[in-house]
């Protein structure tokens, strides 16, 4: 059987994956951390004799293979946002971060797609470890001084700034936010103050065209984003709707592939969506990976059929 942990509500990369099992007449489970909440749900876990049991049903012995995929939602029982209330909100979250905790010890012994405690892996770390292998990284720094900014853009020619961290996106009434890598340009660096919160800089590569890469176990499905334009914007989810953007499959040289292997068994992870740029003048510098990426545009867009091979991956574990 296979074990998936996701959302409750959609999710564009799950869904699609979730109807190839479905096509495949799999036999699978979906928990999502709504389900531990559900009034017409009976669960319980017995640890030591190891038991996992759903509706009356021990699934423990069945399980095969777990794909673990942004099983983060977090609970909002509390709607009043002052304390204690706030507090009290916390204590919850921090309760079901120990439990999912206990939860992937208990099926540590299952085969799994995506290791469940690197669904948010540092980027700054896995540029290092990149780096060390003999991948190109653009030059990086974290500071808090705006004369550090200015000497770092003078360096490299031009700079870009983005969250060290995953961050999603925020909500105030009807109106939703969200943060994108942003072009730093000298204007920009002028008006900061002289001190602020320390941030991400780093080095803006001059890019022919980004290269989006979805590693599965060894394997890649690699699609290229190129622009008409001369004028790539720093982050291409702001485009991703333009004419002037178009997507075609491409295949990464030997060398960077097996470096890219590499990467991801340094950090552990057998599935991530990895980003690259490669210059004009033929170098590819790596970016990042994102061990919960998106990566349905360009499968949709390139006929990559990712979601199928996902599928097919969690079937053929399944012994």
């Amino acid at each position: 059987m296979i074990l998936v942990l996701s959302y409750g509500s959609f999710e564009q990369g799950t869904d699609p994956v979730i109807d190839w099992l479905l096509y495949y007449k799999a036999d699978f489970l979906k928990i999502t951390t709504k389900d531990l909440y559900r009034q017409d749900m009976d669960f319980s876990i017995d640890y030591l004799n190891k038991k996992l049991m759903v509706m009356g049903t021990d699934y423990f012995p069945k399980i095969n293979s777990v794909w673990c995929r942004r099983f983060s939602e977090k609970t909002d029982f509390v709607r009043y946002n002052q304390w204690p209330y706030t507090q009290s909100i916390y204590e919850l979250n921090r309760e079901q971060d120990s439990f999912q905790d206990s939860l992937y010890d208990l099926l540590s012994e299952k085969k799994w797609l995506m290791n469940p405690r690197l669904g948010s892996i540092n980027k700054i770390n896995v540029q290092t470890c990149a780096h060390s292998i003999g991948l190109k990284t653009p030059e990086t720094i974290v500071t808090n001084s705006r004369e550090e900014v200015k000497a770092f853009h003078k360096r490299n020619g031009a700079v870009i700034t983005k969250p060290i961290e995953f961050s999603g996106f925020f909500r105030a009434g009807s109106q939703t936010f969200a943060t994108y890598t942003t072009t730093m340009d000298q204007q920009m660096i002028d008006q900061l103050p002289l001190n602020f919160s320390y941030s991400f800089f780093q080095q803006k590569v001059d890019a022919h065209y980004e290269v989006r890469s979805f590693y599965l176990d060894g394997e890649f499905y690699s699609s290229a984003a190129v622009f008409d334009s001369e004028s790539r914007p720093a982050d291409i989810k702001m485009n991703y709707s333009e004419d002037f953007l178009h997507w075609v499959n491409y295949q990464l040289p030997a060398n960077i592939e097996d470096k890219l292997r590499e990467l991801m068994k340094r950090v552990g992870l057998n599935t991530g969506s990895i980003d690259l740029l490669r210059s004009y003048t033929g170098e590819y510098y790596f970016l990042e990976v994102n061990p919960g990426g998106q990566y349905s545009a360009p499968s949709e867009r390139n006929n990559l059929n990712v979601e199928k091979h996902i599928a097919e991956w969690l079937i053929n574990n399944d012994k």
